[in-house]
């Protein structure tokens, strides 16, 4: 059994991604706030195999700026097993653990596709950085630029540009901005 834990650090090769079997199904677990690494270690100890992939960025410290590594998913740990409802109760009784994601109560594999996706790409983890996920109706706020602190609607997405359409009302009234996607959290 392979128990490894990924993480930006330049040790994590090619040959450590290939262990994780294709075959064998993954889960997303969610857990409690900024518990992630505490979960991957209790799971661990359990003999479960994790993934827990980060990246780094600069801290937003007032007094000085450090390299810091931080969760990719934020709230989430992959775990990969094979369905057995008694292992599934044994991850839901880890401390820190919320659930397991699923449908209707029930724990449900992640897609193929998206986990082998994920592995891809964090072969290269310095290119790595989670990005919003935006959708039409979304309530943002502008955190950067000359619309600083706005807050409204997406009304359009689009991906080509890099560009959303925000609403913005104004006296019963709306009008539309170009802002790109970086400078917009959801609020």
């Amino acid at each position: 059994m392979h128990r490894v834990v990924l993480g930006y650090t330049s040790n994590v090769g090619i040959e450590e991604l290939k262990k994780f079997s294709e075959v064998v199904p993954w889960y997303a677990v969610r857990t409690r706030c900024h518990h992630e690494r505490k979960v991957v270690k209790l799971l661990e100890v359990k003999g479960f195999d994790v993934l827990l992939p980060k990246y780094r960025t600069w801290s937003r410290r007032k007094d000085r700026r450090k390299v810091i590594e931080l969760p990719l998913f934020p709230g989430y740990v992959f775990v990969q097993m094979e369905r057995d409802y008694g292992r599934f109760k044994e991850i839901n009784r880890t401390f820190g653990v919320a659930y397991i994601l699923g449908r209707k109560g029930k724990p449900e594999p992640i897609r193929k596709e998206e986990m082998g996706s994920l592995l891809i790409l964090l072969r290269m983890p310095e290119r790595v950085r989670p990005h919003p996920y935006f959708k039409e109706g979304d309530r943002v706020i502008v955190v950067d630029g000359p619309f600083r602190g706005a807050i409204g609607y997406v009304m359009k997405v689009q991906p080509k540009k890099y560009k959303l359409i925000v609403g913005i009302e104004l006296l019963g009234r709306a009008v539309a901005v170009h802002v790109r996607e970086d400078m917009v959290e959801k609020y």
